[in-house]
């Protein structure tokens, strides 16, 4: 224990004698150091007691995650679909509409592009829906063609949609009647 006396001694400050005593024990409170010993480090999960690297892990690194071992897992494409703007018929219009809400129920808004049998732009509208479902949004924007299309004097409009629910709306008019009605008293 001669080092002991070469450390603590009257001309070294205790604190720097303290450092080296604990340089020598490996004994210096590092971040690494205080959480084996169970102290909780503000970059340490206090659920799991793993270290986080930053405060913007992505989702994949979370530790609350991680504590109940789930996975998250990047979605893979299964399979492919190419698809393919057909034109209408000739004398025909063809109005793509969507709707989108940004959370179920959220802002909602909707929209859609009328084109000719060649592929011309002939109109596109786009509104703001306030507070509501993703698929009254697809609804609404369907209405909202057939009402631009009546109101132009279009006889011939083909609407596509990627909402099935809507498809099957029309074809059960008898709901979409109540709707209309609804929608024709505010």
């Amino acid at each position: 224990m001669h080092w002991a006396k070469t450390i603590w001694n009257s001309d070294i400050p205790p604190s720097k004698s303290l450092l080296v005593w604990r340089l020598m024990h490996n004994k210096v409170p590092t971040d690494e150091n205080l959480m084996l010993r169970g102290c909780y480090m503000p970059s340490m999960c206090s659920i799991c007691n793993n270290t986080c690297k930053s405060s913007s892990n992505s989702i994949r690194d979370f530790c609350f995650l991680k504590c109940f071992k789930i996975e998250v897992h990047q979605p893979k494409v299964t399979f492919l679909k190419e698809v393919c703007w057909q034109p209408p018929l000739v004398d025909w219009l063809k109005c793509n509409i969507d709707g989108a809400s940004n959370g179920n129920p959220g802002n909602a808004s909707c929209g859609g592009i009328f084109r000719s049998h060649s592929a011309d732009y002939v109109f596109g509208f786009a509104e703001p829906l306030g507070v509501s479902t993703s698929y009254f949004a697809e609804l609404i924007g369907a209405i909202r063609a057939i009402e631009i299309a009546f109101q132009n004097h279009w006889h011939n409009l083909w609407i596509e949609t990627d909402s099935a629910l809507v498809v099957l709306a029309f074809q059960r008019e008898i709901k979409l009647l109540i709707l209309l009605q609804i929608m024709g008293s505010r």
